[in-house]
């Protein structure tokens, strides 16, 4: 954490504060044109009590959209999104309507394989995409790929009834993850089996002293 800069080292800190929540894993934090942070947002799909004007308790309380969410219509452009993973369809369509000059992701996310796409099919869109683009943090771009599948893990298991290591054979997130970054899921698992889970006390840094020798062994994703 101290050779990454303040902006990614807050979106570290929303993503471990949405997993700790019971939310999925993902933080993100928005720079103006000078690069200082003008809004900041997390995933509160479980949080059923949300901040004034916050999304919480629903599927799409994703935290790019609660980031940008936060901005006025006069924010002054080039505005960054900063994200700990590559934006869903509906974050990307969310970077489009807040004018987002350009997307960063810690952590690629093969799940939405092929969005990059979606300028080419409709010009309207294309006139104000964001161009994604994938930041390497070493080994906390798979950590920042490797969480969200714990959370993930952890919600499907609770909605159905079964223990975590149920999941990890059907769950179709995960097998996406398996096939394109394997490196997240042999993180993932490792996770799992110590214990990780929502509510625990560990602090973010306690939790990368903890792993961090599994995070090297895996390296950049």
């Amino acid at each position: 954490m101290a050779d990454v800069d303040e902006p990614w080292r807050r979106a570290l800190g929303l993503a471990w504060e949405a997993f700790v929540e019971g939310s999925i894993a993902v933080g993100a934090v928005v720079l103006g044109p000078d690069g200082a942070i003008v809004a900041e947002g997390r995933n509160r799909s479980a949080d059923p009590d949300p901040p004034a004007g916050q999304l919480g308790g629903a599927y799409v309380a994703h935290a790019e959209v609660n980031a940008l969410g936060r901005l006025p219509r006069a924010t002054p452009e080039p505005i960054t999104l900063l994200t700990t993973l590559e934006p869903c369809v509906l974050c990307r369509a969310a970077c489009r309507f807040a004018h987002v000059a350009e997307a960063r992701h810690a952590a690629a996310d093969p799940v939405w394989d092929g969005m990059e796409k979606m300028g080419e099919l409709n010009a309207f869109y294309a006139r104000r995409e964001a161009a994604v683009v994938p930041v390497d943090l070493g080994p906390l771009s798979t950590w920042c790929g490797a969480l969200p599948l714990v959370s993930i893990v952890h919600r499907v298991a609770g909605r159905r009834g079964v223990p975590w290591t149920a999941v990890l054979g059907d769950d179709p997130v995960v097998a996406g993850n398996r096939v394109a970054r394997p490196g997240y899921v042999a993180v993932a698992e490792v996770l799992l089996g110590d214990g990780l889970a929502p509510g625990t006390d560990l602090t973010l840094e306690r939790a990368l002293d903890r792993w961090g020798p599994v995070l090297g062994a895996v390296g950049t994703p």
